[in-house]
């Protein structure tokens, strides 16, 4: 496991995943932080925020660091903002 400097990594299953905190995706995150979220990435190969509150602009921004943004040819995306799919999880 790597050591993060500037988020917090925990794992939700030796397989795959982790939630990442103590970062606030709508400010500018900077070089250091966004390595080491790709890092967490890379590792986990599914990483999750909580309680992130972007604006489709903002999350489309971060999301470009990843690379180029693509729409999906069925799945609608946010209005206005095709870029963008939204994920509901039901809270049973």
């Amino acid at each position: 496991m790597m050591a993060y400097e500037t988020i917090k990594v925990r794992k939700l299953n030796p397989a795959l995943g982790a939630m990442i905190s103590g970062v606030d995706l709508s400010q500018d995150i900077g070089n250091q932080t966004f390595q080491e979220i790709h890092d967490a990435l890379v590792e986990n190969q599914v990483i999750f925020f909580r309680d992130q509150h972007l604006t489709p602009d903002q999350h489309k921004d971060f999301g470009r660091r990843f690379g180029t943004l693509h729409v999906h040819p069925v799945a609608p995306g946010v209005e206005g903002h095709p870029e963008i799919l939204p994920l509901h999880s039901d809270a049973k």
